[in-house]
């Protein structure tokens, strides 16, 4: 694919759940799509076949700002892991 990004060893580490990913850092965000869902993915791009997990508006969910695919960013929600839109989060006021 000509815009797809390789891996370094330590976020395939991450990515694998290893030591490095004890110590990142996730941020709590909240869906911010105006109708239907956000889809959590299997890979940073558009494709119905990798929705793995739908997240609805209002929904509470992390991500790692340093973990980032183009406009996709990393994500965590209810123990699932994979990629979301950054487009569509907006920072979850506590």
């Amino acid at each position: 694919m000509e815009n797809e990004k390789i891996l370094n060893d330590a976020e395939l580490e991450q990515v694998a759940g290893g030591a490095a990913a004890a110590k990142a850092k996730w941020k709590w965000v909240v869906c911010n799509v105006e109708k239907n869902y956000l889809a959590l993915r299997s890979a940073p791009e558009y494709k119905f076949e990798n929705e793995k997990v739908k997240i609805y508006p209002g929904t509470a969910f992390e991500i790692r700002t340093d973990k980032k695919s183009g406009v996709y960013v990393w994500a965590r929600f209810n123990g699932t892991e994979g990629w979301v839109n950054g487009n569509y989060v907006k920072t979850l006021k506590i």
